[in-house]
């Protein structure tokens, strides 16, 4: 439906064009009305979508990578605005469209949260302690479970130092 809008605001816009030949405007009105009739369309609505410039400014670039990913699943083009913040992202839409794409970034980022929680937990529970302690037991500061040290040496495998550089 989008590139049937896409072709009526051009061809709206051909309308519209002063240095357009009347067998132009002949033509394009013709156009208009096929497809009026092929998808039932009301151009009067249309125009009362008028689009316009919308700025979502994310928190954090994963949450901007997120609506980049949204947007373009709308085939809608994003912006960054000179003198803004990189977080902050432009995009030209119908309101409508607006309304959408935010109530998808926020079920999206409600989405990922619960599932970024779920897997630090296993994280936590598996590498940094993965056996309860005792309420009297002391936990040693100054080492690491095998786990965690396995899971640090490959983190930091091909770095030029390692990890007992970096730990001590």
């Amino acid at each position: 439906m989008v590139e049937i809008e896409r072709k009526i605001e051009k061809i709206q816009a051909i309308l519209r064009d002063s240095s357009a030949s009347e067998g132009e405007k002949d033509a394009a009105r013709q156009l208009l009305d096929k497809l009026q009739d092929k998808y039932a369309i009301d151009i009067e609505m249309l125009d009362d979508n008028k689009k316009e410039w919308f700025t979502i400014t994310c928190k954090d670039e994963h949450e901007k990578m997120l609506l980049l990913r949204i947007l373009t699943s709308y085939r809608l083009k994003a912006y960054l605005k000179k003198n803004c913040s990189r977080l902050s992202i432009l995009f030209y839409t119908t309101d409508s469209y607006f309304q959408i794409v935010s109530a998808e970034l926020s079920y999206h980022k409600y989405v990922l949260s619960k599932y970024l929680k779920s897997v630090t937990i296993n994280y936590l529970h598996k590498f940094v302690l993965p056996y309860k302690l005792a309420d009297t037991a002391e936990q040693p500061t100054d080492k690491l479970t095998d786990d965690a040290a396995t899971a640090a040496a490959f983190m930091f495998y091909d770095k030029s130092y390692t990890v007992k550089k970096l730990l001590f």
